[in-house]
């Protein structure tokens, strides 16, 4: 059961643990992607850009829908 004790913690999953995950099951698409020879955009979130170096790219929702 959630209770208020979980909150900390759940904001620290959120905000922390998912993001990192993210970027790790992306950089996974990406290494197989150039592997077998794709050209690659590394992108993560989704809606407008905030910034973008080479060929990574960073959306306002950082780790929605990666």
């Amino acid at each position: 059961m959630f209770t208020l004790n979980d909150i900390p913690m759940f904001f620290v999953n959120f905000f922390v643990i998912l993001p990192i995950v993210t970027l790790v099951h992306e950089a996974g698409h990406v290494l197989i992607a150039r592997v077998f020879g794709g050209k690659v955009k590394f992108c993560i979130g989704t809606g407008r850009t905030l910034f973008q170096i080479e060929q990574l790219e960073i959306k306002r929702n950082y780790f929605m829908q990666g």
